[in-house]
């Protein structure tokens, strides 16, 4: 499981921030001669077209310095509701929702996210066991659809 987002998440996650929302990834790639950048933003109030929007107008120029270009596709979105977490950063974004993990040799864990303590991502089952999972174990993470009644 990776630590740290990365150099572009870096770069991003100021701008973002400082407008009320939490950068969860951010990635970039050349395609055919053109840079293609994905960003995925959450607020726990939920993320709509608007916020998307309001991202993209900002983080558009900071892009255009960092890879002195004005050639450059954006893409903004959620994290969706089911999203494969790929970063012990990402288990401190979504700490109070459900998810299920698979470490290394072992059984899912479902439950709750409780948050990352020392590499450590730690998850509440339905008993209420704390689990702790060292996050350089874990094979597979996701987010767990729970309809709200």
């Amino acid at each position: 499981m990776q630590e740290k987002p990365g150099v572009i998440f870096d770069q991003l996650q100021p701008v973002v921030q400082g407008l009320g929302y939490i950068l969860v990834d951010a990635n970039a790639a050349t395609v055919k001669g053109n840079l293609q950048v994905h960003c995925i933003i959450y607020s726990k109030d939920g993320i709509n077209t608007g916020d998307c929007q309001t991202v993209s107008k900002a983080v558009h120029p900071r892009l255009e310095v960092l890879y002195n270009t004005q050639d450059i596709s954006l893409e903004v979105s959620s994290p969706g509701i089911e999203r494969k977490i790929a970063s012990l950063h990402e288990f401190g974004v979504f700490a109070g929702k459900p998810a299920r993990v698979l470490p290394a040799g072992g059984e899912w864990v479902n439950g709750v996210i409780i948050g990352v303590d020392n590499s450590e991502v730690i998850i509440e089952s339905k008993s209420g066991e704390r689990i702790r999972i060292p996050g350089n174990t874990i094979q597979k993470a996701q987010l767990v659809y729970q309809e709200v009644a």
